[in-house]
């Protein structure tokens, strides 16, 4: 092979692996639980975006014992089983479980426990995003009775509130893998029935979940609780690099034939 054709065909080639963009999911089930009790952990493959690996988090606590005990978790495990450098710190006003889960480390289980009464109190940081080509952030909750949620989330870049409303029994609502995603930012037009809410397009270092302000007066019982969410993240190729290298060596090789 010629080569000025050799090159060629290597930057090509390399330009093609750089475009393709990876993936990584990180997935978190807030086990909580009825204090002395933990809920169910999550061991299998769950979430509208099916992965596994799950990283429980734990709580021990209930509603009225401890309120606002901060839980931190480092160097979460993505669904592929690397360790990654996101951290994730959450508190809320107390934790629940409704004691629906079937033992299987799946789906039932991650909608079982819950972080509790977020609308009093609590947040959820996502912390070490960088470097990235953005994410999105799936916060899912469920409830045994009709409840009416409000989610936002920050990047400090962004703001967003997003609203839908539960309906017993709230999993397996339909849509993927039993969840119906919301991204309704305005409750004029009704409330999105659906269990999971979907936060997209986001670029911070350090992303940030709490209680959206409640839209006027809801027919229901507003609250915020959250069963689990999944960050998805865009990973930059380090091809790029690689693909500025073979430019190089082909600017070298055409000065030399010259």
């Amino acid at each position: 092979m010629k080569t000025k054709t050799f090159i060629t065909a290597a930057l090509l080639a390399t330009a093609m692996h750089a475009s393709a963009a990876t993936t990584a999911i990180i997935s978190v089930n807030f086990q909580a639980g009825q204090s002395p009790a933990d809920g169910p952990a999550v061991t299998g493959t769950a979430g509208y975006i099916a992965a596994g690996n799950w990283n429980n988090g734990l709580g021990n606590w209930s509603q009225g014992v401890n309120p606002n005990q901060v839980v931190n978790l480092s160097n979460l495990v993505t669904s592929s089983g690397a360790v990654s450098s996101l951290d994730m710190s959450y508190t809320s006003f107390g934790t629940w479980d409704y004691a629906t889960g079937d033992g299987n480390g799946t789906n039932a289980d991650m909608m079982s426990g819950f972080l509790d009464n977020m609308q009093v109190s609590g947040s959820i940081t996502i912390s070490d995003l960088m470097p990235n080509k953005g994410y999105d952030v799936y916060a899912y909750f469920n409830n045994t009775s009709t409840t009416y949620i409000g989610a936002r989330g920050t990047d400090g870049i962004s703001t967003n509130s997003y609203y839908a409303v539960t309906n017993n029994p709230n999993y397996p609502l339909g849509g993927t893998n039993g969840y119906i995603v919301s991204q309704d930012d305005n409750v004029v037009d009704g409330w999105t029935t659906a269990n999971a809410i979907l936060f997209s397009g986001y670029t911070g270092d350090t992303f940030t979940i709490d209680a959206a302000p409640a839209p006027g007066a809801p027919p229901g019982p507003y609250k915020l609780t959250l069963n689990g969410i999944q960050i998805v993240v865009t990973v930059p190729e380090p091809s790029s690099t690689a693909l500025l290298g073979l430019g190089g060596v082909a600017l070298m090789l055409r000065r030399r034939r010259k």
